[in-house]
């Protein structure tokens, strides 16, 4: 590469750096999450920039884009691999077969992210079962995945992941978002056996999305599955310790505003846990088909004062 070159890849890298590092912590609570984000960014913003001339910049062991377990990786539309530092051998083989022991296809759902979700849509999430370099555990991997198109016009899915990352909100807001567009475009009926099958993207670690009616009528997985079936009986009378109704508190929201948060406070799962267990569910309203719906996911999360 040539040292003029090198020095203007540089400097852009550098103003990329910081003002993606403001965009990240704006969005994301974890520090781990947010310097993911940030070298996601900064790398589409460089292939974007400079195209196929920064890819050997991302193989280089011990640098900004490949450090332990996180690294960059680039695939093409068609699920080659185009760059994969970790396992260099991979590079210009076919990708798009690759599945998890859920049977979620990797690449294809990538591809699909960042790509089939509408035009407005540059980046996403996406959670899979994978095996630990060194131990062979099998344990939840997260990837953040965005597009890029270098100046040449071809188009890229450049990503980076790490294993048992820590909740987020916007990994719920990402999932339900992406839920509201499959419903859309397959159908109702479709779209229910999409977000009931584990191999596609709706389920990971303890969470999956729902989708329930505004008459409480469950159509795709349970909206409190740690409740009994004599407390799921009739959703407009379910109250948390606080006695807030919270389906009432789902329908307020998406009613009045179509999508936001919503956080309960249930009892502590175990009589060993002291502290209640706050859950925060992103919920989302739509319209099909006559009926008007409700879809939404819930996590739980360390901190009861996560800004909703």
């Amino acid at each position: 590469m040539k040292k003029l070159s090198l020095l203007l890849i540089l400097a852009f890298f550098s103003s990329l750096f910081f003002m993606n590092k403001l965009l990240a912590e704006s969005k994301y609570m974890f520090k781990e999450t947010q310097n993911l984000v940030k070298m996601v960014d900064t790398a589409v913003r460089l292939v974007e920039k400079y195209g196929e001339e920064v890819f050997p910049e991302f193989r280089k062991k011990g640098s900004k884009w490949f450090k332990g377990n996180q690294y960059i990786f680039i695939d093409d539309m068609a699920g080659t691999s185009i760059v994969n530092p970790a396992f260099p051998g991979l590079e210009g083989k076919n990708m798009i077969a690759l599945q998890d022991v859920w049977g979620k296809y990797l690449v294809k759902d990538y591809i699909r992210e960042v790509y089939k979700y509408g035009k407005n849509k540059h980046n996403g999430w996406f959670h899979y079962l994978w095996p630990k370099p060194k131990t062979g555990e099998i344990s939840w991997k997260t990837t953040y995945i965005a597009r890029a198109t270098a100046p040449n016009g071809t188009s890229y899915v450049i990503g980076a992941g790490d294993y048992n990352m820590r909740m987020e909100k916007e990994f719920l807001h990402d999932a339900v978002e992406d839920a509201v567009k499959v419903i859309k475009t397959h159908g109702l009926k479709n779209a229910i056996n999409i977000l009931e099958s584990k191999d596609e993207e709706f389920f990971f670690n303890d969470t999956h999305v729902f989708v329930v009616t505004d008459k409480a009528e469950e159509l795709a997985n349970k909206v409190f599955p740690h409740l009994s079936q004599k407390q799921q009986a009739n959703f407009w009378k379910i109250q948390d310790i606080e006695r807030k109704y919270v389906f009432k508190e789902f329908y307020r929201t998406v009613k009045r505003k179509k999508s936001g948060w919503v956080v309960a406070t249930w009892a502590p799962k175990t009589n060993h846990e002291n502290l209640p267990n706050y859950e925060y569910t992103y919920v989302k309203g739509l319209k099909i088909q006559d009926k008007f719906l409700i879809v939404g996911s819930s996590a739980n999360f360390e901190n009861p004062g996560y800004e909703v």
